[in-house]
């Protein structure tokens, strides 16, 4: 299996722009790119707030795989706190506390 990861690195953010919610890719410089394909469309027939929520979800992916990936390959009691903090942070930026 390999262990190459196919997906655009994180981390991600949200941002509106004209009826949706484009998914962009945060560089340590401050600048961000689209992802292509990644955005979350209003369509005017659902509740704005779940719309956001979804958006979060998907921005929060790179973190939730990276975390999940350390608790399949940590087998030290040591680093679990690690992990711990880094799901944490993960399951905050879902709910919208980045």
């Amino acid at each position: 299996m390999s262990t190459v990861n196919k997906h655009t690195p994180g981390p991600w953010i949200t941002q509106w722009n004209s009826g949706c919610i484009d998914v962009l890719r945060l560089y340590e410089d401050g600048s961000f790119s689209r992802i292509p394909h990644a955005k979350v469309i209003d369509d005017f027939a659902v509740n704005k707030i779940r719309i956001l929520a979804n958006a979060s979800l998907i921005a929060a992916a790179p973190e939730l795989f990276a975390a999940l990936q350390e608790v399949l390959s940590d087998h030290d009691a040591v680093n679990r706190l690690s992990w711990n903090d880094r799901a944490a942070a993960a399951i905050a930026k879902i709910r919208g506390a980045e």
